[in-house]
Parts: C-alpha cells; sequence; structure tokens
C-alpha cells in the first residue's frame, strides 16, 4: 500500500489536483484490495472490461495484462495523464467523459470503484446493459442495503436484485483509500440475472404498470399486442390495484409485489 500512497501523493501534487474529497475522488491504493478485486472478477483473455472512474489507472494496469479494458475518466487532468501512459496500449481504450452522461461501448465485465456520491446511479445504469459479472468497492451502507442485510428494503436494492445476483467479498477500510472516504466501503461481486419479464419491466419505468408488462411481452415473445393481452389478461387483473400506476411511481413494497407475480408468471 505505501508504493501506490506515494505515487499518488505524487501526481496529485505533479498534476495540480485539488479539492479531491469535494469532487469525489477517492483513490484506491491497496494493492491486496486491488488484487482481491480483479481477481474476483475472473478474467480471460477474451472479456472486455469496463473501468468507470478509472483514476491513475492502479485497476487498468492489473487488467490490462489479462484482457482489454475500457477506461472511463472524467477528470480532463487525470485523462490526460492515462493517454500519456496508455495511448498506444491496444488492450486499453481510453474516454473522457461522465460516466452517467454517455452510452457505454459493449463490455463483459465490470470492474470499478466509482465516486461513491454517484454509485447508485452508475449500477442502475448497467441494469441496461448486457454483461456477465461486476466487482465494485462500494459504500458499506449501499452493500448492506443491496445484499438485504440492513433491515426494510428499499425500493431501489428491491429493483436491483431483480437484476443482479450480489455476493459480498470482503470489507474495505477507509485508508485503502487517499484522500479517505468517511465510511467504510465492502466489495461487492455481481452476476448478471437471465433478461426476462421481470427485468423488461423494471426498465420502462416511464410507462403504466399495464402497458410496460404488455409491451414487454410483446418484445419477449414476439407476439402481438393483441395476443399479449389475451395471455397475461389475468396477471393484469391480478395487478389492477397498481396497473395504472407508472412502473417508477411504485413504493418498494409494490414493486415486491410487481416483482412477484411477475416471477410466478414466468414460472408457470
Amino acid at each position: 500500500m505505501a508504493d501506490l500512497l506515494r505515487k499518488t501523493l505524487s501526481l496529485v501534487e505533479d498534476l495540480k489536483l485539488k479539492d479531491l474529497e469535494k469532487t469525489g475522488q477517492n483513490f484506491l491504493i491497496d494493492e491486496d484490495v486491488i488484487e482481491m478485486e480483479v481477481s474476483a472478477a475472473g478474467l480471460v483473455t477474451s472479456d472486455i472490461v469496463l473501468d468507470i472512474g478509472a483514476g491513475f489507472g492502479f485497476v487498468l494496469d492489473r487488467i490490462r495484462v489479462t484482457c482489454g479494458v475500457i477506461a472511463i475518466e472524467k477528470d480532463p487532468v487525470i485523462y490526460s495523464y492515462l493517454l500519456k501512459r496508455h495511448g498506444l496500449d491496444k488492450n486499453v481504450g481510453l474516454i473522457n467523459a461522465d460516466a452517467l452522461g454517455m452510452h457505454f461501448p459493449a463490455f463483459t465485465k465490470t470492474v470499478s470503484n466509482p465516486p461513491y456520491d454517484i454509485a447508485d446511479r452508475i449500477l442502475k445504469k448497467l441494469t441496461g446493459y448486457d454483461f456477465a459479472r461486476g466487482v465494485m468497492v462500494l459504500p458499506k451502507t449501499l452493500s448492506d442495503s443491496l445484499l438485504g442485510s440492513s433491515g426494510k428494503p428499499t425500493k431501489f436494492a428491491t429493483i436491483m436484485r431483480e437484476f443482479f445476483k450480489f455476493e459480498r467479498l470482503m470489507e474495505v477500510k477507509k485508508d485503502a483509500f487517499y484522500p479517505a472516504p468517511r465510511v467504510t466501503s465492502a466489495m461487492l461481486r455481481f452476476d448478471k440475472k437471465p433478461f426476462g419479464i421481470v427485468q423488461a419491466v423494471l426498465l420502462k419505468d416511464k410507462m403504466t404498470v399495464k402497458n410496460a408488462i404488455l409491451r414487454s411481452a410483446v418484445e419477449l415473445w414476439a407476439s402481438s399486442k393483441r395476443d399479449a393481452r389475451k395471455e397475461l389478461s389475468y396477471l393484469v387483473e391480478k395487478l389492477a390495484w397498481i396497473a395504472g400506476k407508472r412502473v417508477r411511481s411504485l413504493s418498494a413494497a409494490e414493486t415486491i409485489k410487481l416483482s412477484d407475480a411477475l416471477n410466478a408468471h414466468s414460472r408457470s
């Protein structure tokens, strides 16, 4: 850890980076944590890894020896540093952009340590992409919620668990970062679940529940809207109490009821 800390301090000074905490820049400097994070992804040479919030490239450096990596870095100064180091590396693709405001290129896995103030939004964005596995270091409060170990389930965690199977790998202490975040962290591995009616409906969050179900049925089963309406009429009737609500306006309890009903239909 001492080596990466010295390197980080030197780069922060050389690149004249300021107000790191205000900009949500907490660089992971613990080599053991980085090794665990990359190893947990189970990378093979055919993988293309998405690294969201690449920082100084400490995770990127470990990934690139095995497979291709697409690194997204918002800070233009840090991006320029990465470009000088990896601009000619055929295993590295660099993007200077806000991860929340862009469309991700195709990837098979993600190994990332996104800024904590956008971590939940990054996870939500990832629900719309086809990939196999992710490994991230997240705030412990968020990781506990995603794992269902923090009491009453939140709507966000309920939805995320329909898309991903989460597994806690380790606790990550504050001093594993520079500057140290205010909260303890945890490393999670999450595998993408097979895409089906539940996921399709939840992604159509601007639609009413009824329309989201019917549209999803047409998309998934290549049936006409008339056939979908006929086949799923009983399900829509069963969910009549929320059928007219937009998916995004459902409460956590209503989202659970919707997911349970859709999962039951998928198994029948």
